[in-house]
This record gives structure tokens, C-alpha cells and sequence, in this order.
């Protein structure tokens, strides 16, 4: 691994789960023998915290009693690991059954707050960057040097830049979550779905939000920035391959 850099939390969400969104995870359910396993695997034998996403935005005062989604969070409450969350009504109610997580600020709530740190329910301990500001330095110039190790960049996200729907698909995922179901029709059809050759390539090259690893270490990192996300929406051959431009060594 390249020196000076830590995983410091690995996020996502076990299948089936209607408190998740950002990205679809309907595929059935796991048992909570399953979810402890991994929560095992990642907190003690590798020592990695996990990060929940129960971001939906979406769910009701009803929908917070769910059984399923209630094991999950129960599990992770060991005083490892953190929640991503929206300001709502299940952000509310986390913070009042789970007391044993930190709690973070999701991308999916930025689209007219850039960041914040404090929400009606409490604090947030890292809040992530809405992506549109992810290069624009007279932005980031202006965010005050002790906040700046508590902001996250989505430093490899393939949604165009220019994509005027990136709110609306968040959403449509939240919404899709809850109803295990098929998206609407595509009138919110992105924009990426018609391109040919490689995906990852073209997000990497074209996207002005991109952060490759070489601007984190000669912009970022001395400006006091140092949180940075990679995208999990992909394969796993995928997510391996992006993950590998931020954590090997280029000899390797």
C-alpha cells in the first residue's frame, strides 16, 4: 500500500435493506448470522470500521420499525462503526436508538448545502463533499482549516458532471429500494447509459470532479484534506481496479 494512507472505513449495505439508497441493493436478504460474520470480519480480524448507508431519504415514522434493517443496525452497534444519513425522520430515530455510532453526512443530502457538520438531530463527524465542488478551489479555499479533515470527496463517481438529474436518480433509488422494484421510466435516463468502450476509463479522463491519487497528494493533502471515497457501484473486478490507483504503488 502506498505509504501514508489507511482504509479507514469500508461503506455499503447488506441486500434487501429499505433504509439504504445512493445505490440499489435489492437483491433479497441475508440472515443476521450472515451480517454478523461480516461485521466480525471487517471490526476485528481486519480492524476496519464499517459505515451503514441508511440514507434513504424517503422512509417513514412506520417504515423505522423495520425488522430487518433494526438486526442490522443492533449488530453494528458496538461502538466500531458509523452511520450515513440525510436529515429525516431516520436519521432522528438512529440517533435515538443507536447511540453507539458516529454519524455522517451523506452526499445524497448536499444538493443545496454543500456540507455541514450539525443537522436538527446532532453532529455529524464527517460530512461528504457534494461532488460539483470536488475541484473548485476558490470553494474549497474558503472552508476553515479545522473543518477541512472532516470533509469527504466521491473522488471517482462516473454520473456526468453535467448530469441535471443526480438529486432526482438519488430519489428514484430511494424509492426503488423501498418498493424492491423496477426504476420508473427512464425520463431521468442518465446520461452515461449510451456510451461505448470503457466506462471507467472515460469517468477517469473526462470528469471534472475526478481526484486521482497524484492530485490528493500534491493539492489536497497539503491544503489539510485527507478523507477520500471511492465509488462502490461496480463488479468487483471493477471496484478493484479503482481502488488500485488510490492504494498501490505504481511499480506494482
Amino acid at each position: 500500500m502506498l505509504p501514508n494512507t489507511e482504509i479507514y472505513t469500508i461503506f455499503g449495505m447488506f441486500p434487501g435493506a429499505l433504509w439504504n439508497s445512493g445505490a440499489a441493493c435489492t437483491a433479497g436478504s441475508v440472515s443476521s448470522e450472515v451480517v454478523k460474520n461480516y461485521i466480525d470480519f471487517y471490526n476485528n480480524e481486519l480492524n476496519i470500521p464499517l459505515t451503514f448507508n441508511f440514507t434513504n431519504k424517503l422512509i417513514t415514522k412506520e417504515q423505522c420499525y423495520d425488522t430487518y434493517c433494526n438486526i442490522i443496525a443492533e449488530l453494528g452497534n458496538n461502538g466500531k462503526n458509523s452511520i450515513l444519513c440525510c436529515e429525516g425522520e431516520l436519521e432522528s430515530y438512529l440517533r435515538k436508538n443507536y447511540t453507539n455510532y458516529t454519524f455522517n453526512r451523506s452526499i445524497v443530502d448536499s444538493e443545496k448545502i454543500p456540507y455541514r457538520f450539525s443537522s436538527n438531530s446532532g453532529e455529524y463527524k464527517i460530512s461528504v463533499l457534494q461532488r460539483a465542488k470536488n475541484n473548485n478551489w476558490d470553494f474549497l479555499d474558503s472552508i476553515p482549516q479545522e473543518y477541512r479533515e472532516r470533509i469527504e470527496f466521491l473522488c471517482n463517481d462516473p454520473c456526468p458532471d453535467n448530469c441535471p438529474y443526480i438529486y432526482a436518480h438519488y430519489d428514484r433509488l430511494a424509492k426503488k429500494q423501498i418498493e424492491m422494484g423496477e426504476l420508473a421510466p427512464p425520463q431521468l435516463e442518465c446520461r452515461m447509459s449510451g456510451v461505448k468502450g470503457d466506462f471507467q476509463y472515460l469517468f477517469r479522463t473526462t470528469q471534472k470532479s475526478y481526484i486521482s491519487r497524484e492530485m490528493i497528494d500534491k493539492n489536497y493533502l497539503p491544503k489539510g484534506f485527507c478523507k477520500f471515497k471511492c465509488s462502490g457501484r461496480f463488479s468487483v473486478p471493477t471496484i478493484i481496479l479503482n481502488l488500485i490507483y488510490y492504494l498501490v504503488s505504481f511499480e506494482y
